[in-house]
């Protein structure tokens, strides 16, 4: 269930329009999104700063061209990216693309973080800055959802039918594409649009008149096939019955099929009758901790601000996280890397704490005394559940 109110989904498609987009869009249909909550998240300025600051590697920035294409030697050399090459060939036409701009950008970092809990599923923002008058890439489809949010200048994007339904990692596809009839949608993305486009659907966007800088949110859904998979490995590493050979007439020209039919069969009845859920979503939470692990960003600075906290300190809750009341009246946070617990006498505090409004370190008075408020709170800053604001 997705709290509307601290949602980043919310923020991407209106607060008031998340169980909407669920249950009529999400990997249904291209869905624009007018008046967005999103250009805080980034700036052009911010890409300065990177390019001042960061010493790239290709793959985590290059440069396309849909009209000419650029080879990796004209921006970088031995791997690493030359910043003024790059903005020299930006200046020419071409679009800078940085891969995973959540790992550094504060920004992102929560956002993709609390975008990844709400969808049960690992997220990444990847950053598009391209000049007046050009095209990135040409038409394409994508094997993950996106969100592509514009956060400066404007981008007319041109949407077609879908090309393959709900397609795999693997089943991608890098042949260049043609225009199947008529554009779905044709429209230009101002700062603060988002168009949410399925895998599978073909789309390509190009500038007019001014430099535009986009934000495109990637969301790779575990899926049933995934589910399938972990379900037969997993019976397969334990039951030395499926890992036996076949029939040794397996390729002889009076191999019974109906043998092999059976066969199959039975076992996947056997998995089917024994589906291990707990260990499915074990296997899916390692997958997806290792994908996107809770990022350390801004980490260093809460816990030196925490420090320093009075009754006028105000903080805000920094992710949503998964909470639960046990029995003896304690609450239980689910954090990066277990659990933290705190007594039932500062239970409401905590639920204050974690509301996703800010709120000062004196307004828990009422529940308690000056210094196991700061203690509180200061807990819950080093659980990475808020941060210092103010």
């Amino acid at each position: 269930m997705i709290d509307e109110g601290f949602s980043a989904l919310g923020r991407l498609v209106g607060h008031q329009e998340t169980s909407n987009f669920i249950a009529r869009k999400l990997e249904r249909a291209p869905h624009l999104s007018p008046r967005a909550d999103t250009r805080a998240l980034l700036s052009i300025d911010d890409i300065d700063r990177f390019f001042a600051t960061i010493k790239y590697r290709t793959a985590e920035c290059f440069c396309v061209d849909g009209n000419n294409p650029v080879d990796v030697s004209e921006f970088s050399s031995r791997g690493v990216v030359d910043s003024r090459k790059a903005l020299r060939l930006f200046d020419s036409g071409a679009t800078i693309v940085l891969n995973r701009v959540h790992l550094y950008h504060p920004a992102l970092a929560e956002f993709c973080g609390q975008l990844s809990r709400e969808f049960s599923a690992p997220c990444q923002a990847n950053v598009y800055l391209t000049p007046p008058g050009s095209k990135g890439f040409n038409l394409h489809y994508d094997t993950h959802d996106v969100f592509m949010a514009q956060v400066a200048g404007s981008k007319r994007w041109r949407v077609y039918d879908s090309v393959f339904d709900l397609p795999l990692a693997s089943q991608g596809s890098s042949a260049r594409l043609e225009p199947a009839g008529d554009p779905v949608i044709e429209t230009e993305l101002s700062a603060g649009d988002v168009l949410y486009m399925p895998r599978g659907w073909s789309h390509e966007g190009t500038t007019t008149g001014t430099t535009s800088l986009h934000i495109t949110f990637g969301v790779y859904f575990f899926t049933w096939a995934d589910a399938l998979i972990e379900a037969v490995s997993n019976r397969v590493l334990r039951d030395r019955k499926y890992r036996s050979s076949l029939p040794l007439d397996l390729l002889r020209d009076d191999c019974d099929p109906g043998d092999i039919s059976r066969g199959v069969q039975d076992m996947l009845a056997a998995i089917a009758s024994e589906v291990d859920v707990a260990s499915l979503r074990r296997a899916f939470k390692a997958q997806f901790d290792e994908q996107f692990p809770d990022s350390t960003v801004g980490l260093l600075n809460q816990l030196v601000r925490a420090r320093e906290i009075t009754d006028l300190t105000k903080v805000r809750a920094r992710v949503q996280r998964k909470t639960r009341v046990e029995p003896d009246g304690s609450l239980v946070i689910d954090v990066a890397g277990g659990t933290l617990r705190i007594a039932d006498a500062g239970r409401e505090a905590a639920f204050s704490c974690l509301s996703g409004r800010a709120v000062t370190v004196g307004s828990l008075s009422q529940w308690l005394a000056p210094d196991a408020r700061i203690e509180l709170v200061q807990r819950l800053i080093a659980a990475e559940t808020v941060s210092v604001i103010a």
